[in-house]
């Protein structure tokens, strides 16, 4: 197989979107605070429009989505 341009990897990606979003999000942490051993969550927006789920409801006070706004927000 012939590329005409060099193949994009995976875990290149993810280091890009690492490093665009890691000044948006936290401008004050230094690059490599982000590392393999690192998590994230997306909770994508179209999903919950899709099924109807208000974001914004209040849900089993042990489950993940509660416990996550109970710390973050």
């Amino acid at each position: 197989m012939v590329y005409l341009d060099q193949p994009v990897t995976y875990k290149g990606i993810v280091q890009s979107v690492k490093d665009l979003i890691r000044p948006i999000i936290k401008p004050h942490t230094n690059p490599g605070k982000i590392t393999k051993n690192s998590y994230a969550v997306h909770l994508w927006n179209e999903i919950w429009r899709q099924n109807s789920l208000d974001k914004d409801a209040q849900y089993s006070k042990n489950c993940l989505y509660e416990r996550l706004k109970a710390k973050y927000l």
